[in-house]
């Protein structure tokens, strides 16, 4: 009795709850536990997820701005150098080829931003004076993850001078060293009109009275034959003639001012007319004698699709009659040093516009070029030739404007044999290439954007 009263006692059921209950804490705590850890698992790996998202979103904005900037540096590439700084591309981009999807050498690969961007260079349009080109930026992160790729389209429109060009000299031949006149060279310096083919009109040698009575231009005073700072010499049965003070001396054989109108280089005199006093010394440059800035003339051939390297290519140019040199420069830009041999000269007979052709070597102001012989056959070229030493011109055709020799060392070449006449016309000189469709030194120029666009990564 004592036993089970004992067993059953207040006390020893007390005892049980207590042990019941704190069993069952003991199995909340372990799920409070486990609630807590999975709580902090799950935020921990959300935190881990989110920074994972953040970083790969840091580097695809860092990738976007990356490549963005390239497009934004070859914007501004193409502006400083077609507009400001026009001609001195290398490569030339105003004269690449039109995109061809088959040929992969038609886009550039211009060039890397620092920030390692790979910018490309394609001619989608070509006109007068406008291009339109695509650039392309591709930007990656390292291990080429993230890549991004941009385009724009962008179209330059470039506005040239139209203020005519002007020598500081006057002369038929005007040069800067001694000058020997051979064979049956024929030079006049009186003033001839532009509206005529001294060629088709006289052919070789013309009864030159006759023909200067028809053809006279009396809105502009004759010169001298030939203006040279050397000596002028004549042999055979050349015949150098001009006007000087106002008197014809058609085309004597004699060397001397008086009697052929020949004449020295004039120091600081307006002798052209033009408003401006002629330089008191030697240009240095081919640009320096028509008052261009330096690199001009070079820039007028490059924007018209005219300038050569090689004496094959700018002869086989000229000698194409799909080729119309009327209104532009041609410029063959050679070594230094260079002999370069026969030189054809353009066709182009009024009414065609009188052309410019320059021969010259690399460093412009050292003038140690040889070309010759110049050759003109049963044709006109209506303009200005510019060299540095020319050894001969031949032929029995006709040059209507200036011939222009720099070279100021040697007095070993000739200027001349055969039967090839030169005329002096300042009409001609006064409509000399001057920029427009044709080319010319760009005065301003504009840079649109048309599109921008995402392309799909690679």
């Amino acid at each position: 009795m004592s036993s089970a009263c004992s067993t059953d006692s207040p006390i020893a059921r007390a005892r049980r709850v207590r042990r019941a209950r704190r069993g069952s804490v003991l199995v909340v705590v372990v799920l409070m536990l486990a609630f807590v850890a999975a709580v902090t698992l799950a935020l921990s790996q959300l935190s881990h997820d989110q920074s994972r998202v953040s970083s790969e979103l840091g580097e695809l904005g860092r990738t976007a701005l990356v490549a963005d900037n390239g497009l934004a540096r070859g914007r501004a590439r193409l502006e400083a150098e077609l507009v400001q700084q026009f001609g001195q591309v290398t490569p030339d981009v105003w004269n690449m080829p039109l995109l061809d999807p088959n040929d992969a050498s038609t886009e550039l690969a211009w060039f890397t931003t620092p920030e390692g961007a790979q910018v490309r260079l394609a001619c989608l349009e070509s006109a007068a004076n406008t291009r339109v080109y695509r650039l392309r930026s591709r930007a990656a992160q390292p291990g080429d993850r993230a890549p991004r790729r941009v385009e724009l389209i962008v179209r330059v429109a470039l506005t040239f001078a139209t203020t005519p060009l002007r020598g500081p000299g006057v002369g038929a031949i005007v040069g800067f060293g001694n000058i020997n006149v051979g064979g049956n060279f024929h030079v006049d310096g009186r003033n001839y009109e532009q509206a005529w083919d001294p060629f088709s009109v006289g052919g070789p040698n013309p009864n030159v009275g006759t023909l200067y009575d028809t053809y006279k231009d009396t809105s502009g005073a004759s010169s001298p034959g030939i203006t040279s700072t050397g000596n002028v010499s004549r042999g055979g049965n050349a015949h150098i003639g001009g006007e000087v003070d106002g008197t014809s001396y058609g085309t004597q054989k004699s060397t001397t001012a008086a009697d052929s109108g020949t004449s020295v280089w004039t120091d600081g005199v307006d002798l052209d007319g033009d408003g401006t006093p002629d330089m008191t010394s030697a240009p240095s440059t081919v640009d320096a004698y028509l008052s261009l800035p330096d690199g001009g003339l070079r820039s007028m051939a490059i924007a018209g699709g005219t300038h050569f390297t090689t004496l094959a290519a700018y002869n086989a140019y000229v000698n194409d009659a799909a080729n119309d040199v009327s209104g532009k420069v041609l410029y063959l830009e050679v070594a230094n040093g260079s002999s370069v041999g026969t030189i054809d000269l353009p066709d182009n007979p009024w009414p065609k516009r009188p052309a410019i052709v320059v021969v010259a070597g690399q460093d412009r102001t050292v003038h140690d070029t040889s070309v010759g012989p110049v050759h003109a056959n049963n044709s006109t070229f209506q303009g200005m030739f510019m060299a540095d030493r020319i050894v001969n011109m031949n032929g029995n055709g006709a040059l209507l404007g200036q011939v222009v020799s720099f070279n100021t060392v040697s007095a070993s070449g000739s200027i001349g044999n055969g039967t090839f006449n030169v005329y002096f016309s300042r009409k001609v000189l006064a409509d000399l290439p001057s920029g427009g469709a044709n080319g010319g030194q760009p005065s301003s120029g504009d840079v649109t954007v048309e599109v921008w666009r995402e392309l799909a990564p690679n």
